[in-house]
Order: structure tokens, then C-alpha cells, then sequence
């Protein structure tokens, strides 16, 4: 099934950070290129996931977001099968500090990075996601199966982490990487 989703980019420190509105997915990329190349993967993998659960994957929206202060905004076709056969994403959590976010994974022992603002700490958590990935693979170690990003609580895996520790800001995305790519 193939279909095509509008995207709004933000430009960022270090490239885009990258919204799905349809789909609530964020990702990012050094350059256009390769935030739309990130958007398409992060839908493909938001899309295989719902077949796998058993749930039909969402329409695209034909109205387009409005951009504003430099955002640019596109559509991306999205081939869904061709992403069963190569990328990977994870649910991670955001959590905004006074000096940035930081970023937790939960299905992966809580591995975390953080970044200087939400684009940087998306950077920072697909970077972060891919070293993982790589090093498991490397090693021959079980990589877990991604838990569904509607399951994933920001707050319970903060109180699990620290529970004195004061909750702010805290949000769930999906992380995509395609660790085929160099």
C-alpha cells in the first residue's frame, strides 16, 4: 500500500526537525533531503506497526498544514511494504529541562541522550538510536521489539527512573533510523 502524508520541516540547529500531523511523528535530517528521507521512513515504520497490531493505517489528510517562520511543508510518499523489509523506529521519551531535553528510550534498557532543544535532541535520539542498533547487531545481541507509541507513559518512565524527580514538559515520539544507511 503506498500513500502520501504532508509534512511540515523546521529548520534547526544542525538540519530540520521534521512533524507528521496526521501521524503525531517527529524525526529529523541533516539536510531537506534527508529529513524527507527520515519523514517517509518514520511513516513507513508508524504504518507496518499498525498492520502488524491489526489496525488499518490512517488516510493521509488531503488539507495541507500552513507554514510558518521558515517551515517549508511537502507530502511524502510513502511505499509501506518496503518498509517491513529495512528500517526500525522506537517510541522515545521527551522531557523538556531548563537547559534542553532530555530523551529516554524504554524498550531499550532507558538508553538516553539529550540536546540543547527538541531538534537537537531528535538528532541526538536517532544518532543515539542507531548506535544501539548498530552495536546489537554487531555484537549479535536481541534488539526488543518496539512497544506501541500510544502504550508508552513519559511520566510512569520518569517515576520508574526517579520518582522524587519533578515531571515538566514531557512528551512520546517516534524515532526512526535506517541503520542500512551509512
Amino acid at each position: 500500500m503506498k500513500a502520501s502524508y504532508p509534512v511540515i520541516l523546521t529548520p534547526a540547529g544542525r538540519g530540520y526537525v521534521v512533524f507528521v500531523p496526521n501521524l503525531n511523528i517527529n524525526t529529523e535530517g541533516g539536510t531537506l533531503a534527508e529529513a524527507l528521507d527520515m519523514a517517509r521512513d518514520a511513516i513507513g515504520i508508524w504504518g507496518i506497526t499498525e498492520q502488524d497490531a491489526g489496525r488499518t493505517i490512517l488516510e493521509a489528510s488531503d488539507t495541507m498544514p500552513i507554514a510558518v517562520g521558515g517551515q517549508i511543508v511537502r507530502r511524502v510518499e510513502v511505499d509501506f511494504e518496503a518498509y517491513r523489509r529495512g528500517a526500525t523506529a522506537y517510541p522515545a521519551c521527551f522531557y523538556k529541562e531548563n537547559d534542553g531535553y532530555s530523551v529516554i528510550f524504554p524498550d531499550l534498557n532507558y538508553l538516553a541522550t539529550q540536546g540543547d532543544n527538541f531538534g537537537d535532541a531528535m538528532q541526538m535520539a536517532a544518532e543515539c538510536l542507531a548506535g544501539y542498533l548498530r552495536a546489537a547487531q554487531r555484537d549479535g545481541d536481541a534488539i526488543p521489539v518496539p512497544s506501541d507509541l500510544a502504550d508508552v507513559d513519559p511520566v510512569a518512565v520518569s517515576k520508574e527512573l526517579d520518582p522524587a524527580l519533578p515531571i515538566g514538559k514531557a512528551s512520546v515520539h517516534l524515532v526512526s533510523v535506517d541503520i542500512r544507511r551509512g
